[in-house]
């Protein structure tokens, strides 16, 4: 079983939310309690208009805990479930994820959301954003981030290295690389490391198994 359906079938688990009995029984801020409370108000948000259930996901999401995959499991790369963000914190691809969670629940298409690895130029660092398609426009939403912003106003800080929702991975094309792209790219695809070499002439791509994409 690859990564990203390892994931979906560990969230999966956490569909249900936790009976409301539980938490009354203790004070109401552990963990659990605190995502039994995410996942009410979560149900409470359907039928509101998109882009009102994208910013509430966002700042709700954003508001929870980084911890890097290091300091929090001992692993270099980890993908987090909703339920495992909301106990341990995370890091910038957990948030991501959170976030494609909680919209799939709010009826969102798979195709209107994509997890993107980008490098970014300020920071000079790897991060995962997710990327949504709403009516005409592509948000942007970012654990670094307050608000959402328009996917264009980024354009000059971030450049694609890829994207991946349950239709799988999408690479770049070259326009989105833009000409300062580095010859060596690393990528996760179902559930493996990839290491991409690229030769720009003649054009050639050789794909060799290494460990595993480290996103800020």
């Amino acid at each position: 079983m690859n990564r990203w359906t390892a994931l979906i079938s560990r969230a999966a688990t956490e569909a249900v939310p936790i009976a409301e009995t539980d938490c009354a029984a203790s004070d109401g801020t552990g963990p659990d309690c605190r995502f039994a409370a995410w996942q009410a108000a979560l149900a409470r948000m359907a039928g509101r208009a998109p882009i009102e259930q994208i910013a509430w996901v966002h700042h709700r999401v954003n508001q929870l805990r980084y911890v890097s995959d290091r300091a929090n499991w001992g692993e270099a790369d980890r993908w987090e479930t909703p339920l495992e963000l909301f106990q341990r914190g995370g890091d910038c691809e957990d948030f991501a994820l959170t976030k494609y969670f909680a919209l799939r629940r709010l009826g969102f298409e798979d195709a209107a959301l994509r997890l993107a690895v980008v490098w970014d130029k300020v920071d000079q660092e790897e991060h995962a954003i997710l990327l949504v398609s709403a009516g005409d426009s592509l948000w942007l939403l970012d654990n670094k981030a307050a608000d959402i912003e328009p996917a264009a106003a980024y354009a000059d800080r971030y450049r694609l290295i890829y994207s991946l929702n349950a239709d799988g991975v999408m690479l770049p094309t070259r326009a989105e690389r833009g000409s300062d792209d580095p010859a060596r790219m690393r990528l996760s695809r179902n559930g493996r490391a990839l290491v991409l070499h690229v030769d720009r002439s003649p054009r050639k791509v050789r794909r060799d198994p290494v460990g595993p994409v480290r996103p800020s």
